[in-house]
């Protein structure tokens, strides 16, 4: 593949970089395990354990007045009951609301953390919402969604006029912990690990400029070569792997012979 860059060519030989991830694979295991275990270690250990708590709450009205504003609605009006259950959930969110939930509950946050602790949401835009709190603490969790829907009943009455709300379902203590997801954060380092090994593996490749065989030069400089020097090492390599599972086993007696070239000692083996 070429790349034309500012009239400069850069050649890729894909060929080579498949055989070059190939003989580094032990690079990009280690790369992606070592990252996958670093975030597996950050989730389980370092970030702090999250709990959630849910209760639902039904919107029961028919005809409802807030203000000089008069809104008539039917069960089967989806969209006006939804917009219902955004005024609603605007109440939730009011500092009035909030405050009076610290207070009754007695937990030492303010308004804003708190605020940012919840998050409400009409289940299947219907008139049923959930008021979802999140905590370090399961009970505290549990505790303060109760609190939230007790005095919700309370603040919509006294606000909107001919509606009210109920509860459908309490919240109960969480046994697990909703974040961090250990599943999640170690499957992202292994592929953060895996796209950083790949690429180091691509750009070492792309920055080698040393001449490996003679195939590249006359390929890339179309000049010929006359002679090309062996790689003693690898050849001694292969010489001991054959020696070792017995390729040169027939010829090994000869080996024996003394640095005066005497091969008398030595006999052919059958």
């Amino acid at each position: 593949m070429d790349v034309n860059n500012n009239k400069d060519l850069l050649e890729i030989d894909i060929k080579k970089l498949v055989m070059a991830f190939w003989h580094k694979i032990w690079f990009i295991v280690l790369a992606s395990g070592l990252c996958a275990a670093l975030a597996f270690s950050y989730a389980a250990f370092i970030v702090t354990p999250q709990y959630s708590a849910s209760s639902l709450m039904f919107v029961n009205n028919s005809s409802i007045s807030l203000g000089a504003t008069s809104i008539s609605m039917t069960s089967s009006d989806l969209s006006a009951s939804k917009t219902l259950v955004d005024t609603y959930i605007v109440i939730l969110k009011t500092r009035k609301t909030l405050n009076k939930v610290i207070e009754e509950t007695g937990v030492k946050y303010s308004y804003g953390r708190l605020s940012n602790m919840i998050s409400v949401s009409a289940v299947n835009n219907t008139s049923v919402f959930k008021i979802t709190v999140t905590s370090p603490h399961p009970e505290e969790s549990a505790l303060i969604a109760n609190s939230i829907s007790d005095v919700l009943i309370d603040s919509i009455s006294d606000i909107i006029e001919g509606t009210s709300a109920r509860i459908v379902d309490r919240a109960v203590v969480p046994t697990s912990r909703s974040s961090p997801n250990v599943t999640r954060y170690t499957a992202i380092g292994l592929l953060a690990g895996l796209v950083i090994a790949v690429a180091i593996i691509v750009i070492s490749e792309l920055n080698d400029d040393l001449v490996h065989n003679g195939d590249l030069i006359v390929e890339k400089y179309k000049l010929p070569v006359f002679a090309e020097i062996p790689d003693l090492n690898a050849a001694a390599k292969r010489y001991g792997y054959y020696q070792k599972y017995g390729k040169y086993k027939k010829y090994s007696s000869y080996s024996s012979y003394g640095s005066n070239g005497d091969y008398s000692n030595a006999k052919k083996s059958n």
